[in-house]
């Protein structure tokens, strides 16, 4: 009794052993990338609220003294952090004070 290839039961159980491994490796996969994306999401959330919060008070005194020279100084040193590209700092009758901004980092991400 020949049994063809196909109809062998270590076959089917190979088959199918191999079609759910890949179905669940896609899912985890997918289900880690969401992760992922959330941490990185939630991680530049805080260090920029970090650094408004840093920059809020010296910012406010500037703005309140309208002084240029200071505003410039502070966005200067905003663009030290690698997460801003540019900064503007502007007084309640939205007069620009300070505004500098550097070319965005070119690479894969």
């Amino acid at each position: 009794m020949d049994i063809s290839l196909k109809n062998r039961l270590s076959f089917k159980q190979a088959r199918l052993a191999v079609l759910i491994g890949f179905a669940l490796g896609t899912l985890l996969s997918l289900f880690q990338i969401a992760i992922d994306y959330a941490s990185e999401d939630a991680s530049i959330n805080r260090e920029i609220k970090s650094l408004l919060e840093i920059i809020q008070n010296p910012a406010s005194r500037i703005a309140y003294n309208i002084d240029s020279e200071l505003a410039q100084e502070l966005t200067l040193g905003l663009l030290r952090s690698p997460a801003v590209v540019s900064a503007r700092l502007t007084d309640n009758n939205d007069a620009v004070l300070a505004s500098v901004e550097r070319p965005m980092a070119t690479g894969r991400y």
